[in-house]
């Protein structure tokens, strides 16, 4: 009995190691391929334990699942066909070199429980290159062959546009790298700001920060030129100075100035419609609460305009 418990909890834990390594081989194309969030789960969907790496999310449980995919790698950027061809095959090679790796310990110590165990999940790995679609699971066989026939779902009109999407999906998750350290100060502003709104229960001030975040993010994320509007952006910064307020303050006055005086921001945008693109994808985020657009917008503007008076006027 004891033996046979012992065989499982070592072929959970090997499973384990080999679907991770899968999933990372996954990643390490969306990575290297694209400007995303690529996110790794592994497990159960109610993770143990979240750990962020740059661009690189893991969501991991030791409880296992069998009757499902036993892992993913969720890439939100767009792939082009040979990144997916790329993509659909890293995960069983990554997995394969795992197993192969576990054999050939197991075949160092003489453990042939190990060696078992190993042999088996290679074999896995290299069967997940079979196209077979089971209870909604698409294997990456599946995916090899959709993407060698060029089907690609979802196509972006625009890949300067996509590209910025998916720069910008990665500094709205993650607050401290959207942030240069010399704008701390402007972090800890809208941090407190909406710190303020959760205590207070005012779900419509938090929306209105979390898109002036949003906001910020999308002006960092196109790395356009500003230089169109920086004669505007300094005035504002020189009037706003003379009031003796904070420098995170003096910034947050001046971008107001900017927004209240219709200053046409998008001259400093790399795509004509790039701000509306961006305000468009940030408003339909749900997690940035429900606004009328009007007011969603000035939000959303508001963060563009605070982006660009901190990196033009310093």
């Amino acid at each position: 009995m004891t033996s046979t418990v012992a065989f499982f909890a070592l072929n959970a834990v090997v499973w384990w190691i080999v679907v991770l390594a899968h999933e990372l081989g996954h990643a390490a194309v969306g990575l290297t391929r694209t400007e995303g969030l690529v996110i790794v789960r592994v497990g159960r969907h109610s993770p143990m334990w979240r750990r962020r790496f740059g661009r690189l999310k893991l969501e991991l449980s030791p409880v296992p699942i069998f009757f499902r995919s036993a892992g993913e790698a969720v890439v939100h950027a767009r792939l082009g066909r040979t990144t997916r061809v790329m993509f659909a095959v890293a995960g069983p090679v990554a997995g394969c070199v795992a197993a192969a790796l576990l054999l050939q310990l197991g075949s160092h110590l003489q453990f042939r429980p190990l060696q078992v165990i190993g042999l088996v999940a290679m074999v896995f790995d290299l069967a997940n290159l079979v196209p077979f679609r089971f209870r909604g699971f698409r294997s990456d066989g599946v995916l090899l062959v959709e993407a060698l026939r060029g089907e690609a779902p979802g196509v972006a009109e625009d890949d300067r546009l996509e590209a910025i999407a998916s720069r910008w999906f990665v500094l709205a998750t993650d607050v401290p790298g959207a942030f240069a350290a010399r704008d701390r100060d402007i972090r800890a502003h809208l941090s407190a700001k909406m710190c303020s709104a959760r205590a207070d229960r005012n779900s419509e001030a938090m929306a209105v920060h979390q898109l002036a975040f949003a906001g910020w993010c999308w002006r960092e994320a196109e790395q356009g030129d500003t230089t169109p509007i920086r004669g505007s952006v300094l005035d504002a910064r020189h009037r706003a100075t003379g009031k003796g307020l904070s420098r995170a303050n003096t910034i947050a006055a001046a971008a107001g100035e900017l927004v209240r005086e219709g200053t046409d921001l998008a001259a400093g945008s790399p795509a004509a419609d790039s701000l509306e693109q961006g305000f468009r994808l940030a408003h339909a985020n749900g997690r940035y609460g429900e606004l009328p657009e009007t007011r969603a917008r000035v939000a959303f503007c508001f963060g563009v305009a605070l982006h660009d008076v901190a990196t033009t006027a310093g």
